[in-house]
């Protein structure tokens, strides 16, 4: 308690010897909604056992197997989004997508990218049973986790698959494809997108959640999570991708990334986009802190 109380977490009366915590305070730690900082907290806490395999990565090169992470933090990992899934997925996000939401009521193919634990996918299934989710990721120890909630949750129409997202052809066609923080990821992020665009059938919609942060560090210094999202960068996206060569290594934002690539793919050529790759805050504020939702609609 003096711990927290020193650090501004809990109040102390010294005179009665109590101590309490601030209804702003409680908001962040004890409930599990999207503002609650609890789950990020503990995820750092398994981050802080990597600090000297990477430290030893960037003094000798190389880079830090995903394989050599704690197990504990692909549970984290989905933790950490469910909350914000659940509260806006469904009746915020994919609204954004001109009349997507019927085309899901009435049946389409899905492709969710870097995909994880898979929960964004295992929600969107549940919500629209005539359409078929499929969630792509290269850790088979996280594609278990969304296996395993699919099955619990009698989901028939979600499968998830072992991928390098990078290899990507256009040699299955979807309808609508997403990824929830996951271009920021990758070792070659220009390679993901020429592939998604490769593979949406004409008409089809592209949707991208990702980290709402600057390839500027400058521009970053009013986020209030940006020191989180630096640390969080530094002990695992860059050292746990490095051994691929990352490609655009050291922006915190995705958005200009999305601009470039969409305009000048690295691979084979594809239709370029219709619409302009933008970018749209989530609400309510908090969330803007963490994301944004840019939209662009492929083929023609």
């Amino acid at each position: 308690m003096a711990a927290l109380t020193t650090g501004g977490i809990v109040h102390h009366d010294p005179e009665t010897m109590t101590f309490s915590l601030p209804p702003g305070h409680a908001l962040l730690l004890t409930h599990s909604g999207e503002d609650n900082l609890g789950v990020m907290a503990e995820l750092f806490v398994s981050l802080a056992e990597m600090v000297r395999p990477v430290v030893d990565c960037f003094r000798q090169g190389g880079g830090v197997a995903l394989s050599a992470y704690p197990a504990r933090m692909k549970e984290l990992l989905g933790a950490e989004k469910a909350p914000g899934l659940d509260a806006y997925l469904i009746d915020v996000v994919l609204p954004v997508v001109p009349g997507l939401i019927e085309r899901l009521q009435t049946g389409i193919d899905v492709l969710d990218v870097g995909c994880g634990a898979g929960h964004q996918v295992n929600v969107m299934a549940k919500a629209f049973p005539a359409s078929r989710f499929v969630g792509l990721d290269i850790v088979d120890a996280s594609l278990a986790v969304g296996r395993s909630e699919a099955s619990r949750q009698g989901l028939t129409n979600a499968t998830f698959v072992e991928r390098d997202a990078a290899k990507l052809d256009g040699s299955e066609q979807y309808d609508f494809i997403t990824t929830f923080d996951a271009v920021h990821d990758q070792a070659r992020p220009d390679l993901v997108l020429s592939g998604i665009a490769q593979s949406l059938r004409p008409g089809g919609a592209y949707l991208c959640i990702d980290v709402a942060a600057s390839s500027a560090l400058a521009d970053n210094m009013a986020r209030p999570l940006a020191p989180l999202n630096y640390g969080y960068s530094c002990l695992y996206c860059v050292p746990s991708h490095w051994p691929k060569a990352v490609w655009g290594s050291g922006r915190c934002g995705v958005s200009s990334s999305l601009s470039e690539c969409s305009a000048k793919p690295a691979s084979a050529p594809y239709t370029s986009p219709t619409a302009t790759t933008g970018t749209t805050s989530m609400s309510p504020p908090r969330t803007e802190q963490r994301s944004r939702v840019g939209t662009s609609a492929f083929g023609s």
